[in-house]
């Protein structure tokens, strides 16, 4: 769908666009409980536990090196089609996620993607207020992995334990 929906509007950054004006946390049950993790580190460690549950094609890994923190995007299954438009879609909303449930713009130190650079690159740069790479050997997004330590504002041990229980089953 992204990928012809491109196609016809002639609009190569339409992936971008769907993510950018999707709501932030749109991840269903998953989407609820990352707002109640402690911290920023939890909340990406209980949305990769769960991450089957909203889908099958990508996984997310987060790897760390050298002070840096890489929130990593790799799929699962053999995709036949240009990977630009549901890649870029997929790392948008991801940061929107984390945005939205630190209550802040968690500052970057670069984003990343496999696929080749669009014509408009400097709406992604914009967007994320950092460097974007093209044709790196991972999609994903890189901060200062001090940031997973960053609290979140809402925060409820109980709620928190009641929803990965309910997942969970």
């Amino acid at each position: 769908f992204l990928n012809d929906a491109a196609e016809r509007f002639k609009c190569e950054h339409f992936g971008f666009l769907v993510g950018k004006n999707q709501p932030p946390a749109r991840f269903a049950m998953v989407g609820q409980l990352i707002c109640f993790a402690a911290t920023l580190e939890g909340a990406i460690e209980d949305a990769m536990r769960f991450a089957l549950l909203n889908s099958e094609y990508s996984e997310w890994t987060l790897e760390r090196d050298k002070g840096l923190a890489m929130l990593v995007r790799r799929t699962r299954v053999a995709y036949d089609a240009p990977v630009m438009q549901i890649q870029t879609l997929a790392v948008v909303l991801v940061y929107k996620a984390i945005v939205a449930v630190c209550g802040r713009k968690v500052p970057l130190r670069h984003v990343q993607f496999t696929h080749r650079r669009p014509a408009r690159s400097d709406r992604l740069e914009a967007y994320f207020g950092a460097p974007v790479r093209f044709n790196q050997n991972f999609t994903g997004l890189v901060f200062a992995e001090s940031e997973l330590r960053s609290p979140i504002p809402t925060h409820d041990a109980n709620v928190h334990r009641l929803l990965t229980a309910h997942l969970e089953s």
